[in-house]
């Protein structure tokens, strides 16, 4: 006689969905860095820059640096830390602990895979001085985990409202990203894959947050 798998049920349904969005944007990243390893940019970087360069203004330059600049890694961190000591205040500490979890483990996965794809930066780098390889963007990467975690977490709170919380998770990276690609810092699919390692690291942190929310104090 077979037994049949019992169903999911819908304390587990949030963390299988996460899981498997982790895996995929996992994939993303891994499909994207085999892509790009040891080979010159693709027709998709050099269709994006050449269009970067021909549309900049010196408004949406200036608009874009300090976007750039506030989206900076050690910035986006800072920033994570000081919602969750205020959420470990108020008492939603095991959304505090996922707050900073996230970024941090962002940004120690970012700085690994840089050092193992070897990406030289577009030309247009120079403009920000940037001296690390450019695969994947940390900007996109840390505020992608750290912005996707924190609407999720506020929401789930009752601290933000669900709309408000997912144009946080997902327009502050979306912008940061973009001015990197406008200020040539870097190419688009280093955005493309930052993009994709952070929401690989805000899932599995919503995931666990999920898992540690439905568990008895």
């Amino acid at each position: 006689m077979t037994v049949s798998p019992a169903p999911l049920t819908a304390a587990r349904r949030p963390s299988v969905a996460a899981g498997v969005t982790a895996a995929v944007a996992l994939a993303a990243v891994a499909a994207l860095g085999a892509d790009v390893y040891d080979r010159p940019p693709g027709p998709f970087d050099a269709r994006t820059e050449t269009w970067a360069l021909a549309h900049r203004t010196r408004t949406v330059l200036v608009a874009f640096e300090w976007i750039t600049r506030i989206g900076e890694p050690a910035v986006v961190f800072m920033f994570a830390v000081l919602v969750a000591v205020w959420l470990w205040w108020t008492g939603a500490r095991r959304g505090a602990a996922m707050l900073v979890a996230a970024p941090a483990s962002a940004i120690l996965v970012f700085n690994l895979i840089k050092q193992l794809v070897h990406r030289a930066r577009p030309a247009g780098g120079l403009l920000l001085r940037a001296a690390t390889y450019s695969f994947p963007s940390g900007h996109a990467a840390v505020s992608a985990a750290a912005f996707g975690t924190l609407g999720l977490v506020l929401a789930r709170e009752g601290r933000l409202s669900r709309p408000i919380a997912g144009l946080l998770a997902v327009g502050c990276p979306l912008v940061i990203g973009l001015s990197r690609i406008y200020l040539g810092a870097h190419w688009a699919t280093d955005v493309l894959a930052g993009w994709c390692l952070g929401a690989a690291i805000a899932a599995i942190a919503a995931g666990a947050y999920q898992r540690v929310t439905n568990t008895p104090r």
